[in-house]
């Protein structure tokens, strides 16, 4: 029998016990398991935060893996327990926006509810009492949902984490909705996004609030170390960054400072 990957996403860091104790009941289902920590380092509740790293990931993974991603400031709660197909891939999470992001952007393919009636909660730490043996069964039925209940997207949180970019003539005004740890700026315009407005990007020019920060370049080392740039990153949306150094410490910028991407015929 085929067992699909587990990919893990979670704010349980990794000093504590927690991510250990879902990895050991998950071997303890099954010993053939092959789970992946994509990442136990969202800031703790930061559900705007996993919604972002889900996105971003979920394409590169094999079709078939399930994704466990627990970041649940609600734990304990009545809030209920997703479980979406997309991409022919499957995510199970608490039903409090996390998967919005992947939703805005993919889709769902089929939806369903998993009931807490099925598994023995201590009410604390569901991640280690009804994520990890919800997650063993997926991994094991693969793309056979039936087991679950039905539910249609209008029944789950689904939120919207940074505000869109606006597109007015000659212009793409937008923010800064994340920080990386290289200390990338990473704003919320896209390369679609600028594509629709824009016929080419040999004619627009990157603003960082009044500074002019130039045009659009194709990868890090186009220029000298310590120089800033900007660039589309591995996801497609715009990035400021410094030549092997770091652009929030060189420019002290932080999230929600504007971002404009303009046309060189743009006039103030």
């Amino acid at each position: 029998m085929m067992i699909n990957p587990l990919v893990l996403v979670t704010d349980f860091g990794t000093k504590d016990p927690y991510s250990a104790v879902v990895k050991g009941v998950l071997l303890s289902i099954n010993k053939k398991f092959n789970i992946i920590d994509a990442t136990h380092e969202i800031s703790s509740g930061n559900i705007a935060e996993a919604s972002r790293f889900l996105n971003s990931i979920i394409s590169w993974y094999p079709e078939g893996s399930v994704f466990i991603c627990v970041v649940d400031p609600g734990v304990g709660s009545e809030r209920k327990i997703l479980v979406l197909k997309s991409l022919n891939r499957i995510i199970t999470a608490p039903d409090n926006g996390v998967v919005s992001d992947l939703v805005k952007k993919h889709g769902i393919q089929e939806l369903y509810f998993a009931s807490k009636k099925h598994f023995i909660s201590k009410a604390t730490f569901d991640g280690r009492d009804i994520f990890a043996p919800l997650g063993a069964a997926l991994a094991e039925k693969g793309t056979n949902l039936s087991f679950l209940e039905k539910a249609v997207p209008e029944n789950i949180v689904l939120k919207d984490f940074y505000p869109a970019p606006k597109s007015g003539e000659d212009l793409i005004s937008g923010e800064i909705v994340n920080i990386d740890k290289y200390g990338n700026l990473i704003t919320n315009i896209s390369k679609n996004c600028a594509l629709r407005a824009f016929r080419s990007f040999e004619d627009t020019r990157v603003y960082l609030g009044e500074q002019k920060l130039g045009s659009i370049v194709y990868t890090y080392s186009s220029s000298a170390e310590g120089k800033l740039i900007t660039l589309w990153n591995s996801s497609d949306f715009l990035e400021i960054a410094c030549v092997n150094k770091s652009a929030e410490k060189k420019l002290g910028n932080k999230v929600k400072d504007k971002v404009f991407l303009k046309s060189v015929f743009y006039k103030k």
